[in-house]
């Protein structure tokens, strides 16, 4: 099945720029209103795609890769749930119609009469680190965001695997497996694993072929420095082994660097007239008044700049530099979070989540534009 096509709504297709910044680009920034990726600059590029969850029951492709398959009556939107769960328990205390409030709480929509069958969905996400912005257009020329998905699974193993694996996740999350039905290449799978992109990475090198795969009889291009797309229809011809081979050029190291990395005491502490504050209560927008609550002390004599070294941090004179938490943390609800799932909010929620002092204190990387 193919999804996203003409830009779709249900696709739900989109790319979200984190830490966006003026394209400066040597070769130009211009763009057009109808490209899909953003024109400027950003440290980090999202993008999500979202296939189908509903089947017609009869073909397994189609003349379009589309017609077989469908999204169901609510586009495709999953977690009504978390929308009227505080209706949900005000009817009820107000009512005992409880079957009118079962009938609002549903996780995804129901399939057209005509694409009957629920199929899990698939969703596709990717990013890429440090996005130069400008214009970037697809193989064929266009700017609609599209992907296929070929299944090669086999029939009884996965839908055993859909019949037993369970966790609490509602939709696709990097961090919800089914670790005890499928192998992962890279590691064990745990849960509340909190891998930095640069520890995935290096995790997966080692199974990378060796020496690295040869594209000579695919394409005569180098790699690195592609400033034009080839156009056409593939003819699936290879290149003979023995024709063009151009090397890429090989991946420079640099020694890591050593850093004094620090993080905020994520409670509150207590003060002498028996308040009990935050770091995030420290952290005023007026400087003046951020520096005086940095050399307040505790109850126990401690300098409040010794709970919260990010917050009270001399930007330009750095002692230490802000690094998130390894690992769960937990909150003041019993619930445990990590970074990552910080990490992978768009700026609107993750400004909302990083008003919770104990993610912010716990996050100060992921929640930098908001300390």
């Amino acid at each position: 099945m193919v999804t996203g096509n003409n830009g779709m709504p249900e696709a739900k297709a989109g790319a979200e720029c984190v830490g966006a910044s003026p394209c400066e680009r040597a070769d130009g920034c211009a763009s057009d209103d109808t490209s899909f990726f953003p024109s400027t600059a950003c440290a980090e590029l999202e993008v999500s795609l979202s296939f189908p969850t509903c089947w017609d029951g009869i073909n397994i492709d189609s003349e379009d890769h589309r017609s077989h398959v469908n999204y169901d009556l609510d586009g495709g939107f999953f977690g009504k749930i978390k929308n009227v769960i505080v209706c949900a328990l005000f009817c009820l205390y107000l009512s005992d119609r409880t079957d009118d409030i079962k009938s609002i709480i549903t996780i995804d929509g129901e399939c057209p009469s005509t694409h009957p069958y629920k199929i899990p969905q698939i969703q596709l996400f990717f990013r890429i680190k440090e996005y130069a912005g400008g214009k970037h257009t697809f193989a064929d020329g266009t700017s609609i965001y599209h992907a296929d998905y070929f299944s090669g699974w086999d029939e009884t193993f996965l839908q055993t695997v859909l019949d037993e694996c369970f966790n609490e996740s509602e939709a696709a999350m990097p961090d919800a497996w089914c670790e005890d039905h499928v192998t992962f290449l890279d590691a064990p799978k745990v849960f509340d694993d909190n891998k930095s992109d640069d520890d995935i990475v290096s995790n997966l090198l080692p199974f990378q072929p060796d020496p690295a795969f040869d594209t000579s009889t695919i394409t005569s291009e180098a790699i690195d420095g592609i400033t034009s797309l080839p156009r056409g229809a593939c003819t699936g011809t290879l290149i003979p082994s023995e024709g063009p081979n151009p090397s890429p050029s090989p991946p420079t190291t640099e020694p890591p660097i050593e850093y004094n990395f620090c993080q905020d005491y994520d409670e509150k502490m207590e003060f002498s007239n028996g308040a009990l504050l935050t770091c995030k209560w420290v952290g005023s927008k007026r400087a003046r008044l951020r520096q005086r609550r940095c050399k307040q002390r505790t109850v126990d004599g401690q300098l409040v700049s010794e709970f919260c070294p990010v917050t009270c941090l001399d930007k330009s004179n750095p002692s230490c530099v802000p690094k998130d938490v390894e690992g769960t943390f937990p909150l003041f609800n019993g619930k445990t979070r990590s970074c990552n799932f910080v990490k992978r909010k768009g700026n609107r929620k993750k400004r909302k989540l990083c008003k919770n002092f104990v993610i912010l204190a716990n996050c100060p990387e992921s929640c930098g534009d908001y300390l």
